[in-house]
This record gives structure tokens, sequence and C-alpha cells, in this order.
């Protein structure tokens, strides 16, 4: 595990009470616009980050490389915000790149992961770090990059962690490979108990408007081309633990993926091969196909980044092509319905970000 001593010193400043004025005033490259995390293509090392300007709609690729000049690394899983900083999961890299948000100048390197997949904050001294192929939920200071702990969480076959949200001092954990969501008090980083899902859950949405949270199942990936059961969308009740909508859906294939909620958390969209929304206040499970916009071809719907009020940027919908060229990003009305502009990219775009 490496740490960085000097990037503790300035983020202890830069969290209680630094008043710099002159830096507040300096340009900032990426302050405000849509960051595109591209994998990159298995075991190549191409994993990169694009930015497009939200106003004058430039592309920038690979900023991290342009900045840092050095490669990313090896399949790019997620960012994640926090105070002044991006926290870039690289998944097969076994490691966590951190930069400044706004400069994408690296700070320091979290190494020596197991497989992680996505890490949630909970504060300067503590997070978490969820792991694909593994039983671990590691524990990390995020300000000195150092491996505190570890939680292991039951696993029934694959073992497989992903998407977490947190609560107060409660965090939710998609254990895929238990057919559950895990909860975690925080506080003592102690299991407090197991929600029984449909099979193999992934990802969690939250919607503030409701006060629900969502978990999508993937309906079991052992059972591909098809799945062992329907996918589904279902809701959990955050003051008593327990599962109180399930939502199904007959799928093309176990593939479901990038679950988003819009600002009023009454639709969900989803990816299927196409790009689906659905109603979450009534028990209506027909697939609205967004898709029909795209100008697509035989080419792969991989990423979707729903709407979002606070910054009405629209929607964006990545196609990752053959995996092995530029993939590109379709920018959508906020109704979805056609395509308004077309960015080229880096190689397998699969999430977009709004800053």
């Amino acid at each position: 595990m490496k740490t960085n001593f000097l990037f503790l010193s300035l983020s202890i400043i830069l969290l209680f009470g630094c008043d710099d004025k002159n830096s507040t005033n300096q340009p900032q490259p990426y302050e405000k616009g849509i960051f595109v995390l591209n994998e990159g293509s298995f075991g190549n090392g191409n994993a990169s980050v694009s930015f497009i300007d939200a106003d004058t709609k430039a592309v920038s690729n690979d900023i991290f490389a342009a900045v840092n000049g050095r490669p990313l690394g090896d399949v790019a899983q997620s960012i994640t915000f926090w105070a002044e900083y991006a926290y870039i999961v690289v998944n097969n890299s076994q490691k966590i790149e951190v930069v400044e948000a706004n400069t994408f100048k690296s700070v320091g390197t979290i190494a020596d992961l197991p497989s992680p997949r996505f890490i949630q904050i909970v504060s300067p001294v503590k997070a978490y770090v969820s792991n694909i192929f593994s039983t671990e939920i590691t524990i990390i200071n995020p300000t000195t990059f150092a491996k505190t702990g570890s939680i292991t969480v039951p696993c029934s076959n694959d073992c497989w962690t992903e998407q977490m949200y947190l609560s107060g001092n409660t965090l939710y954990v998609a254990n895929t490979g238990n057919n559950s969501v895990t909860v975690i008090n925080t506080i003592n980083d102690q299991i407090v108990t197991n929600i029984a899902l449909g099979k193999q859950p992934t990802d969690l949405a939250f919607s503030a408007a409701t006060q629900s949270l969502w978990a999508m199942c993937l309906g079991g990936f052992e059972c591909f081309p098809n799945t062992c059961e329907p996918a589904s969308i279902q809701s959990i009740n955050l003051s008593n633990n327990s599962v109180d909508k399930v939502l199904t859906y007959q799928t093309t294939d176990n593939f479901v993926s990038n679950l988003q909620l819009n600002n009023t958390g009454n639709k969900a969209m989803f990816l299927n091969g196409g790009v689906y929304e659905v109603s979450l206040t009534s028990n209506e499970t027909s697939l609205h196909n967004l898709a029909q916009a795209l100008p697509i071809g035989g080419s792969y719907i991989y990423g979707v980044r729903y709407n979002d009020d606070n910054y009405n940027y629209g929607t964006f919908v990545t196609d990752a092509a053959d995996f092995a060229q530029n993939g590109v990003v379709y920018q959508l009305s906020n109704n979805g319905v056609e395509v308004i502009d077309t960015f080229v990219v880096g190689v397998a775009p699969s999430k977009v970000y709004f800053k």
C-alpha cells in the first residue's frame, strides 16, 4: 500500500479551512462538464477518461495521461468524486488513482487491492471498496491511502460485490455472490443483516425525492445466454431493511445494467441491448426502448446517464463499438427521443458523470 504524507497534509488544509483567494479564482480545465469513463480493452492497459466541456462541447481525450505523463491502467471501472478529488477505480490494475477533480493532477495511488469495483467514502479517514472475485470489502483511509481493515461478506457462489450506498452510519452493499444486499454498521464495521433479493444484485440507486433505495438484479449470470429468473428492480425500505416492491422484466439476456433514476423518482432507466425506461410507481413492466433514437446499427450500447435537473445536460448513452476502437457518446434530448450531439471518446466508454 502506498502512502503519501504530503497529500495528507494538503488534504487537512483543504478540508479544514484553507482560504487561498488566489487559487480559487484560477480557471480550472475540468470544472464544468461531462466525464466519460472508458474501460479500455481488457489486458491492454488503455483505460482512459474523456472530458466534454459543457459550454463549448469540446472533447479532451485521455486526460489522465495528458496531465500526468503515464497511462491510467487496465480496465477503468468507476469514478467517485469527493471533496476536491476524484477516485478512479482501475479494476484489472488492482488500484485506485486519486487526482484533483478540476485538474486531474495525480495526488497518489491506492494499490494492491483485490479486484476493486467501487469506492464509498464515509469520512476523511474511512472508505469502503467493493471487489469482484473476492469476499472482501476493503477498508481504506482515503486521505493517507493506507489499508486499515477488511470485512468478509457472506458468499453462496461466485464471490462478488458491486455498488454501495451510504445512509447515515449504515452502508448497503450489493452482494452479487450472495443474492442479497449486505448491511454494514460503519461505526464498528460489523455486518448488521443481509437483505435477500433476486439473483445477483449489482446496481443500487437512491431516490432523494421518494427516499427509496432500488436494487437491480441480473436474474442469473451463470445461465447465460438466458436468465435463471427474470431480471428485476427491487425497492428496499431503509427503515426496516425489507423489500417492499419488486418489478420483474422479461429481458433479451441477463446483461441488464446501469440502473438510473430520474429526479422525481417515478421512472428508472437501464440497459439490456437497448436503453429502456420504466415506471416505478405502477406495476407496469413494459419496456420503452429509447435506443430507437440512436443511429446504432451493429454497435454496442454500453452505458447510460439519465438527465439530471441539477445540470440539465440531457441524457447520455455510450456506444462501445467493438471494444477495440474508440467509442462514441450520444447526447439525447431531455425527453430522450432525439440525438442532439455525438462525441468520439476512448475505447469502451462505459460510464458518464456530470460535474
